[in-house]
């Protein structure tokens, strides 16, 4: 840090500036926007249809970032699959949203909902002009489709080009400053090396999913994708699953799952200046950042902030996890435990059935609770912030990067000794379980939710290591804790990945219950209004 007695006027670099006048431009061209007409929707139902989607959400758990954009493909497909020939979707969609509270009501423009019907309408045609293939069966695709384009009207009513402009920026300075070591990436086409650091910068800093992802890789290998004339959407379905094998091996590829872990270890500056750029107005963006005290003392502002919402939202997200989990579980103790036992045992055991319903969120809180922030780590990320923004500070310039799976008879060996202990830890763990009266079903759900709880934790601590740029000091006791767990986060993760799509109460209220209750409240909605017309009538 400085003190206020130094010079404090530093020489922004040239690439900032450049940064910097497009946010000033697009905050500039918001202004002009609010005179616009916008989407209003009756907010009288509001609040059944906002407690159907938090229900949802506590049953069907996912990022905070990624509900509305899954709201949206929801919508979308119930929409498309009740009337499959309508090319006028946006005004429902958007009114959908307001309900469930994922966009202000009164503030959506009615372009916005022309857009979204040329979106639709483009996806649609392009579903039906690749057609069957050996590569992707016809549901495959349609999900593809239907998923882009939610991921598109995302993008529109959320994503600007500041933020475009601002990953560009990261993925320009990345590429100057990861050092990499000789070998398979060092020597490859500097434009497909930058779209692998574009690909990591927007998993790690935006935290985009497959999806985005993939929208974003058929841009570069199809610049006319979002193009909407006949002919280009033709050629376009033409070209998509050549491009689509394409992305999916680039996906898939070992050295960008490498790479992805490299950049976020080098993200938090770059999270910081997003932090700043977005809410300091226009007028105040050149004189905050060309005064070097006044930019710590933001940055200083920016850490507080996040700590605190970090803290919330963990919080928040603890809550979410064990509602979901102690959900879950009690509805599986009812279908699968309970019966079971009845029916194998002619008795339930309550002590199994007990354990398996309390122990699940209790492990959940408590594997939440030991979150530490070093204490030198303000300073380190000051320093690292000042090295992006002005031209007369020391660049950042990382250690050497290694992207390649370094084999070695001890990592055979270390592999062998790993698995022995894993054994060792499930075949403990199933014996204690044993003695204390469980079953095969019972086991089997303990093992189920102790694994994914070992993952759920690991996934939701992450957010709070976002702006951590030193490293985690762990003394013996925490290491072996984490050796402890290891096996069973790592069979929560192969699950998670294996049977994400599989959630039998999910297709309940998907088939079963939202279609009809939100066509009921799409109904009474315009009943009201029919009401409200008969009595204008009478005035």
């Amino acid at each position: 840090m400085i003190n206020q007695k130094e010079n404090n006027q530093f020489e922004l670099t040239k690439e900032f500036k450049d940064l910097i006048l497009t946010f000033r431009k697009e905050k500039i061209e918001e202004k002009r926007t609010e005179a616009l007409p916008t989407v209003k929707a009756d907010m009288s139902i509001s609040g059944a249809s906002y407690f159907y989607e938090k229900l949802r959400n506590f049953i069907d758990y996912k990022e905070e970032h990624l509900i509305r954009r899954s709201a949206i493909e929801r919508i979308l497909l119930r929409r498309l699959r009740l009337h499959p020939r309508t090319t006028d979707i946006g005004e429902g969609l958007i009114k959908e949203l307001i309900l469930a509270y994922y966009l202000h009501n009164n503030v959506v423009l009615y372009e916005t909902v022309d857009e979204i019907n040329i979106i639709t309408d483009r996806y649609l045609k392009l579903y039906k002009r690749i057609g069957s293939t050996d590569f992707y069966n016809r549901q495959k695709l349609y999900q593809i489709m239907m998923a882009l384009a939610a991921v598109e009207i995302e993008e529109l009513l959320s994503l600007n080009a500041s933020e475009e402009k601002l990953i560009g920026f990261t993925t320009d300075y990345l590429k100057k400053a990861l050092n990499f070591e000789e070998g398979h990436f060092s020597n490859i086409n500097p434009e497909i090396k930058k779209l692998y650091i574009e690909t990591a910068v927007r998993k790690t800093f935006l935290k985009s999913d497959y999806y985005t992802i993939y929208l974003h890789l058929l841009r570069y290998s199809m610049p006319q994708w979002g193009n909407n004339q006949e002919e280009i959407i033709h050629q376009n379905a033409k070209q998509f699953l050549a491009a689509s094998s394409g992305i999916e091996n680039l996906l898939k590829d070992p050295v960008l799952y490498r790479l992805n872990k490299t950049v976020k270890k080098h993200i938090a500056p770059f999270m910081v200046l997003d932090a700043i750029l977005k809410p300091t107005s226009a007028e105040d963006l050149v004189k905050l950042f060309e005064n070097k005290i006044s930019l710590q003392n933001k940055i200083v502002s920016i850490y507080k902030q996040w700590y605190i919402r970090t803290t919330g939202k963990l919080n928040a997200s603890i809550v979410r996890a064990i509602i979901y989990i102690f959900i879950t579980k009690m509805l599986l103790g009812l279908i699968l435990e309970v019966p079971y036992d009845l029916l194998i045992l002619g008795q339930v055991n309550y002590v199994p059935l007990t354990i398996n319903a309390l122990f699940p969120p209790i492990l959940m809180y408590v594997a939440t609770l030991d979150i530490q922030f070093p204490y030198d780590n303000l300073k380190i990320l000051i320093k690292r912030v000042w090295g992006v923004v002005y031209s007369d500070n020391q660049k950042l310039i990382f250690d050497k990067v290694s992207l390649r799976s370094k084999a070695s008879p001890l990592k055979t060996l270390f592999n062998i000794i790993l698995s022995i202990i894993f054994l060792a830890i499930f075949g403990s763990l199933a014996f204690g379980l044993y003695k204390l009266g469980f079953n095969l079903m019972s086991g089997v759900i303990f093992f189920l939710f102790l694994s994914i709880i070992t993952y759920f934790s690991f996934r939701l601590r992450e957010p709070a290591k976002e702006l951590i740029v030193t490293e985690y000091k762990e003394d013996l006791f925490t290491g072996f804790m984490q050796l402890l767990f290891l096996p069973f986060s790592s069979l929560g993760y192969w699950m998670s990945n294996r049977f994400a799509q599989i959630n039998f109460f999910i297709f309940i209220l998907d088939f079963l219950l939202e279609a009809p209750f939100k066509t009921f409240l799409e109904i009474f909605t315009q009943w009201r209004v029919f009401i409200k017309e008969k009595r204008e009538e009478l005035s």
